[in-house]
């Protein structure tokens, strides 16, 4: 444990430096503080040190003081650590007395103990321990000399034990009936021998407070005084131990003190902080933060002046719209005001008339966030009047603060621990592991999460994100401007979707479906939109977005408009594949229901990637009523030149009658299909990587589309969002989507990923646990590695 201390000589009032102080004499050498030889047989006068341990040496500066709040109990402190010499007779006592911020600076006290609302004491006994072997003489704690290091100050015990303490609670004659404000050490069971000078170092660990609801905020003042026997015994005496604190029994009436040295194990906070969801997935996009909150403590916490909300281990999003800052529970005099934001930055002022008597909350919604690291995140409130709460000694007073009740101290030194730092006001949170989940919070997260791995694009597709037919052709136009798929709501634009529209850099929305779908106000929003430049942050000064709805007159109408928009972008609109060995490669396309959505996006990667054995484009989707063929179906074949087509799905969604009447127009026709959802998209991958025919294969086919991707995709097969959006990733990846239940991972996929284990390297969910759960995913890198 680091250690770290500071002292004010008794004699000078004026010396300070890092090593806590308390000796009745001292030397500086070097810079460090070496106690003088003992003046007088006795131990109380031979000097003695108390200081603040640092649970860890990461943690200077506050060296392990922590955060204490009002109203609640049993809050853990910092330990506390004193050095005393070994001179010590059974019944001599160390009591370590709490005081509140008043004490410092040369401060009377202020109001512990007024009443039961400003309580303050010791929630339990301490525990107290010694170390086995004493310390040399010179041995000094201080930041140049760490716990551990004192082991090279240690001596030779002589015919000597370290001494033994009874420990017990009481009060003094402020905290009578409202709290145990001392802890008091009493020595029993001692040896004589020994070097006199020798020093035992003492520990008192698991220290907790109990504080009344009206404590004021600021530090937790320990002040350490020594007794001759058992004060309030008739041979008690006060002895200037540490530094000259000096003091009457304090249990008994008219308790008076000098007070040279003192410690600082906690800082009670002047507000409470938080938020409802600071979280973030490491995956780089930008995400919404829940709603920051800012309590105070006591209503005159927050005085007027400028806050600082600071992040660390991730970027604020400074693109608008900004957050807003809202003030409550104040009877409307105090005003809050936003400022700005920066990547790590968010500032507010308080102003208006400060009201000392009814407790201010302040809330900051809007707020965004992203990162690319996983780890931890931590959400600092500094500035204003929390820096003058949490100063070490307490800065200068707060305006309309209550004055402290007067004390009856006969002197205090003015002595304080500076070296120690309050702790931060910080809110901490996490950023998650996405290495094998791409997911937000809702569908439409997930959908603009996707987007993101996809990249920006000039041209995005908008479908609706609550109903199925209209989208399913989507995947087909993205891919034909390497875009993305979002989602939507019939009657209003997500903020999630919104801001990925922004981020991307789109200049163009291709709106799939009629009115019935996505409805002419979310449209309207969206020409009234500004074009931004990839990232967002700047627009292109080209105008508003330009919108194109393509639509028919049912799902089958609009996927054939959609593939008909889509073909006219130009370069080659159909990819060739050959099936077979010997026979060309044929102008191809995906037939699936458009009764059902599961086949069709498991039919996703197949649609975006296209022939990747020959050359040529995607390959169109195609959607057809189960029974017969539509005629919707038979536009998109003739306009297309389509030659040849993969069915996907069992006859039970696509029936032989649909089979026939594709091949009674001169198609050939390709089935993939499985006893369920699961196989069929386990068949469609098969497909996806099987390689160009070779002679010795025979079959129905025996050529595919060759990809070559390592990472298998995982999607719920029972909610078709996060399929359907997740096409295009996983078709520019040349990697299949395959399905699952929620629950947990369908056999099918489970025994397909173990018999492609040297192809897969890992497999990704789309979708948070509310679509494909951890086991599900576990499971399945488990059946695939």
């Amino acid at each position: 444990m680091f250690y770290m201390e500071a002292l004010v000589s008794t004699a000078t009032n004026r010396l300070r430096r890092v090593g806590i102080g308390g000796l009745a004499a001292a030397v500086v050498v070097g810079g460090l503080s070496l106690t003088a030889g003992p003046a007088l047989a006795d131990w109380a006068a031979t000097g003695g040190q108390i200081g603040l341990v640092d649970t860890s040496p990461t943690a200077a500066p506050t060296n392990g003081a922590t955060l204490v709040y009002s109203g609640k109990s049993a809050q853990a402190a910092g330990s506390i650590q004193l050095l005393i010499p070994n001179t010590f007779k059974n019944n001599d006592t160390i009591d370590l007395t709490l005081f509140d911020r008043g004490l410092a600076a040369g401060n009377v006290p202020g109001d512990i103990c007024a009443d039961s609302a400003h309580a303050l004491g010791f929630s339990s006994a301490p525990t107290v321990t010694v170390d086995a072997v004493p310390k040399a003489p010179a041995a000094v704690l201080t930041a140049t000399a760490p716990q551990p290091a004192l082991a090279a100050a240690t001596v030779a015990p002589v015919a000597t034990t370290p001494p033994v303490f009874n420990v017990a609670l009481t009060s003094s004659t402020r905290c009578t009936g409202l709290g145990t404000d001392i802890a008091r050490l009493s020595i029993n069971g001692v040896q004589a021998g020994g070097d006199p000078t020798n020093k035992w170092l003492v520990t008192i660990s698991n220290i907790k407070y109990t504080l009344g609801s009206a404590v004021a905020p600021g530090q937790i003042e320990v002040v350490p005084f020594a007794f001759n026997g058992t004060p309030g015994s008739s041979a008690s005496s006060r002895s200037p131990l540490f530094g000259g604190n000096l003091a009457d029994d304090p249990t008994t009436p008219g308790f008076d003190a000098t007070i040279s040295t003192y410690t600082v194990n906690a800082f009670v906070a002047p507000v409470t902080f938080g938020a409802t969801n600071g979280n973030l997935l490491a995956d780089g996009t930008i995400q919404s933060l829940g709603d920051f909150t800012i309590g105070e403590t006591v209503p005159y916490a927050l005085q007027a002046g400028t806050y600082t909300l600071t992040l660390n281990g991730a970027n604020f999003d400074t693109a608008l719209p900004a957050p807003t800052v809202t003030a409550s529970g104040n009877g409307s005099l105090e005003t809050v005001t936003f400022n700005s934001v920066t990547v790590s930055t968010v500032t507010f002022t308080v102003g208006g008339t400060v009201d000392n008597t009814k407790a201010l909350a302040i809330t900051i919604k809007g707020l965004r966030a992203s990162t690319g690291t996983q780890g931890s995140l931590t959400y600092t409130l500094a500035g204003g009047s929390v820096g003058q709460w949490l100063a070490t000694p307490p800065g200068p007073a707060v305006t309309g603060v209550p004055a402290p009740l007067p004390g009856n101290l006969a002197a205090i030194a003015g002595a304080f621990q500076a070296d120690i730092a309050a702790p931060a006001l910080v809110a901490n949170f996490t950023a998650a592991d996405t290495s094998k989940r791409i997911g937000g919070l809702d569908r439409y997260q997930t959908a603009a999460k996707i987007a993101a791995y996809n990249g920006c694009n000039t041209s995005i597709v908008l479908a609706s994100g609550q109903n199925f037919p209209d989208a399913l052709a989507a995947n087909y136009l993205a891919s034909r401007f390497g875009g993305s798929i979002l989602l939507t709501a019939q009657n209003s634009l997500p903020a999630a979707t919104a801001d990925a529209i922004r981020q991307l850099g789109a200049q163009t929305v291709y709106v799939i479906g009629g009115t019935g779908a996505i409805s002419e106000s979310v449209v309207n929003i969206l020409r009234n939109t500004k074009q931004y430049e990839c990232g967002g942050t700047v627009t292109t000064g080209q105008g508003n977005l330009q919108v194109i709805r393509i639509g028919g007159a049912d799902r089958y109408a609009t996927a054939n408009a959609v593939n008909q928009t889509a073909a006219a972008l130009g370069g080659n609109p159909v990819g060739r594949v050959q099936t077979k060995f010997g026979q060309s490669s044929k102008l191809t396309a995906v037939v699936a229901s458009g009764e059902n959505y599961p086949d069709a996006l498991a039919a996703g990667p197949m649609v975006v990637a296209g022939a990747n054995n020959t050359t040529g484009g995607p390959l169109p989707l195609i959607l057809t009523t189960s029974g017969s063929l539509s005629p919707s179906a038979v536009s998109t074949i003739n306009a297309l030149g389509i030659q040849q087509v993969i069915i996907v799905g069992g006859t039970g969604a696509v029936s032989s009658t649909v089979e026939t009447a594709l091949q009674g127009l001169g198609l050939t026709t390709i089935r993939l299909a499985g006893a369920d959802r699961y196989e069929t998209a386990t068949a469609i991958a098969d497909f996806e990587y099987a390689g160009s025919p070779t002679a010795s294969t025979t079959g129905t086919y025996d050529g595919g589309l060759g990809f070559t991707g390592q990472t298998a995709y995982l999607a719920t097969g029972q909610l078709f969002p996060d399929a359907l959006a997740g096409g295009t990733l996983a078709g520019y990846d040349q990697s299949p989507i395959l399905l699952t239940t929620t629950a947990s991972l369908s056999a099918a996929t489970g025994t397909w990923l173990t018999a492609n284990a040297t192809q897969i390297d890992t497999v990704i969910a789309f979708g948070l646990g509310g679509a494909v759960s951890q086991a599900a995913l576990d499971a399945a890198n488990v059946a695939a590695a």
